[in-house]
């Protein structure tokens, strides 16, 4: 519980602090798994020492078993980190989060990956609605 009664995430057994918004979901034609596209927006900071923004783009697997729809794979691109005090204007390039002893991987990395400013757009999974093509990955 919170300060105000509320339960929190953790209660709940929630993990992923980001919210998930403009969902693309395909349906497999056999109704046993879907892709979805979604974006990304994550808050950050910590009281009186840093302030950001975090955006990106997740690429999810879902599989369907005994009726229930579960997550497969969680995949998120990360596409920028902007501190409030600097805004988008003077953002500077820079690698995107590395993996560390602290924080490993649950597999090795698929995508590499450049983030905003530089020029980036994640991969996804259906055919583009107005040019009609699929995203080629890695970039050529």
């Amino acid at each position: 519980m919170n300060l105000y009664g509320q339960a929190t995430d953790d209660q709940f057994g929630l993990q992923h602090n980001h919210m998930q918004f403009q969902p693309v979901v395909d349906v497999a034609p056999d109704g046993q798994s879907a892709k979805m596209r979604s974006r990304a927006l994550s808050i950050m900071g910590q009281w009186e020492r840093y302030s950001q923004w975090m955006g990106g783009v997740y690429e999810n697997d879902y599989v369907k078993e005994n009726g229930v729809w579960k997550i497969k794979r969680d995949q998120v691109f990360n596409t920028y980190f902007v501190p409030y005090t600097v805004g988008w204007k003077d953002s500077q390039p820079r690698p995107p989060p590395g993996i560390t002893a602290a924080n490993p991987p649950d597999a090795p990395p698929t995508h590499p990956f450049e983030m905003y400013p530089s020029a980036f757009l994640p991969p996804f999974h259906y055919v583009h609605p107005v040019t009609g093509r699929r995203v080629e990955w890695p970039p050529q």
